[in-house]
């Protein structure tokens, strides 16, 4: 089994037309460009898990805890909170697609729904944000907000308000044993579809979130041959996984293996050797923040600085696209000063902003605001936004 790579040159182009113009706080993380030194994100999935890790009596999410801090590596967790209440139920054939359970998909398997997730773990789950680890959050129940075409018999959530609930029911209790609010967000088993056919940015942008979704995701090949596969891309040409977001299995796999000791130690061992800081997603955001800018660019420090205080300032892609015109359409988004949440303000076929009205709008935020910026090429315009903000 190979890994699933995203996105591919086709995906990159549809991503570009479905999200490109759509300028938005939050936004979909995948990679980002390549930081100053090398640097990779971990995301284990379906976190936390109290099964033995593979080989071992340790529990998953222990043994991996444990081996992050030898390494000095943080990591991000996708954490779920649990699927015990979801009986009655039956479980399907061994090795088929419903051997979880036919009505809900039980984690870590059918009948052992107290050895998986953020209610049943409070202790484990502790034990993720002691060490400086990251939360990102899926869905309480773990039910796909849609209907999945090879699942049919699978209950879904029936409105977007369900799904709402059911994320803000994990979040209140993951707070009240971290005091972890959610950043990032992974749809369960990736379906970004709400009940009513809307995106999945409709619920993301309502909490106030970014959707995680790993660039390389390895959690579903067996754990030995993850490792294999990393080593052989890394020895291939180390640098070009710099920047880019690792999927790690967390939990138990299809398979019915749980991740290794002796795997998870290969990979940390195989980004040490080469130099690679492994961080969580969120710092990984704190060092390069979109897929497009590096940090080396002249125009990084101010855009970095702006979406640190709270302003609009990419697109849903994660890209910054610098030498595309600043339109009207951000203007008014750009009105609202970093209060404004813009739900998806679409900049497509948009007029160009002339510089003085780009000024008077910022103008209606920061009265004291003096000049204007040189062109309305967005790099321009941002870098005279860090100068008139102070």
């Amino acid at each position: 089994m190979e890994p699933t790579i995203t996105p591919s040159r086709h995906e990159t182009a549809v991503l570009a037309r479905k999200y490109g113009y759509v300028f938005a706080k939050s936004r979909l993380i995948r990679r980002v460009a390549a930081p100053l030194s090398r640097t990779v994100a971990l995301v284990f999935d379906d976190s936390p898990c109290s099964l033995p890790a593979e080989g071992s009596d340790t529990p998953v999410t222990e043994m991996i805890l444990t081996l992050l801090r030898e390494y000095g590596a943080r990591a991000t967790f996708s954490v779920y909170g649990g699927t015990g209440e979801c009986y009655p139920d039956t479980p399907g054939r061994a090795g088929s697609r419903y051997e979880r359970g036919r009505k809900f998909a039980h984690y870590p398997a059918f009948a052992l729904d107290d050895m998986g997730g953020v209610a049943a773990l409070p202790e484990l789950t502790r034990a993720i944000a002691r060490d400086a680890n990251e939360l990102a959050f899926t869905g309480f129940l773990g039910l796909t907000y849609a209907s999945v075409r090879a699942l049919p018999e699978r209950v879904t959530f029936r409105t977007d308000a369900d799904a709402l609930d059911d994320f803000t029911r994990l979040s209140r209790t993951v707070f009240d044993l971290t005091k972890l609010t959610p950043t990032f967000a992974a749809p369960p088993r990736g379906v970004a579809t709400l009940p009513s056919g809307a995106d999945v940015f409709t619920l993301y942008e309502t909490v106030g979130c970014h959707h995680l979704k790993p660039q390389i995701d390895l959690s579903p090949m067996m754990p030995s041959d993850a490792a294999d596969w990393l080593r052989g891309a890394l020895a291939s040409n180390p640098a070009a996984l710099s920047g880019a977001i690792l999927g790690l299995r967390g939990g138990l796999g299809a398979d019915g293996e749980t991740q290794s000791e002796s795997a998870l130690r290969s990979v940390l061992e195989t980004l040490t050797r080469l130099d690679f800081r492994v961080v969580s997603v969120g710092e990984l955001l704190a060092l390069s923040a979109f897929e497009d800018l590096p940090p080396n660019d002249t125009c990084y420090d101010a855009v970095r600085r702006l979406d640190r205080a709270g302003w609009t300032v990419g697109f849903r892609n994660n890209r910054f696209y610098p030498d595309r015109e600043f339109t009207r359409a951000e203007l008014l988004a750009l009105a609202g000063g970093t209060e404004s949440r813009p739900r998806g303000v679409n900049t497509r076929s948009d007029d160009a902003a002339h510089p003085l009205a780009i000024a008077a709008a910022v103008g209606q935020i920061l009265p004291n605001v003096t000049g204007q910026p040189r062109s309305n090429k967005r790099r321009d315009v941002y870098e005279w936004l860090t100068a008139v903000d102070g």
